[in-house]
Order: structure tokens, then sequence, then C-alpha cells
């Protein structure tokens, strides 16, 4: 891929607005959420692991997206399921519901979960 035509492979999240865009009912895409405490970061040892995904997977930017979300960033929705601690936590959304997660950077089930709720097309 060019310079050009590279594209960011995640999204982060600005705002509880910016998270309602993409955590809805009406949203067919697969939502990967790395939920991190905002003194921490998001999890950086897995962007080699993304870039590979956005590779392999025909039509990614269709079928997935991955968000970077501060825990701090919402306030109506922020619930268990949205508290991070100090080990990586992703959240797998479909049509703005919870379907899974995977505590820590356990590489191999994030990469069966991701492949497991991929929609087939969009």
């Amino acid at each position: 891929m060019s310079k050009k035509q590279k594209k960011e492979i995640t999204t982060t999240v600005t705002s509880e607005d910016h998270f309602m865009t993409f955590y809805n009912e009406n949203n067919k895409k697969l939502i990967v959420v790395d939920v991190y405490p905002g003194w921490s970061g998001p999890c950086t040892a897995m962007y080699p692991t993304y870039n590979q995904l956005m590779i392999s997977i025909d039509d990614f930017e269709k079928r997935i997206d991955i968000l970077l979300l501060d825990q701090d960033k919402l306030v109506t929705y922020k619930n268990d399921k949205f508290h991070a601690t100090c080990q990586p936590k992703f959240l797998f959304i479909s049509e703005g519901k919870i379907i899974d997660e995977v505590l820590g950077t356990n590489i191999p089930v994030f990469i069966e979960k991701v492949n497991k709720y991929i929609p087939l097309s969009y």
C-alpha cells in the first residue's frame, strides 16, 4: 500500500458522542474496542496484529472498526464492561451489543474472535 493509500487502522475515540456513532444497532461492522485507563494509553503491542488483520481480511475497512477508548471518555455508558484494568481489555461489539471480550494480549485468541465475529460481507 502506497503512502497515499495508507489508512489508519485504528480510530481514537474523542468523546462519548463519537463512540456512539460506532456503538449502535445500525452498525453492521464488527467493532473491536481497546478499552484502557487514561493513565496507561492503548495497547501498542497489538498494532502489528491490527496491521496483519488489515492485510489479510478482504474489505477490512468495510467490515471492522478498531477503536481506542480511554474509559474516562464515557460517562453515560460507563459500566463494568467498559472499565479498564492494568491489563489490556478488548471488547467485541456487533449491532450495538457487546458479544465477547479478551483480557490481556492473547493474540491467537484475539484473532480467533475477530475471525469468528467479522461479518461475511458489508
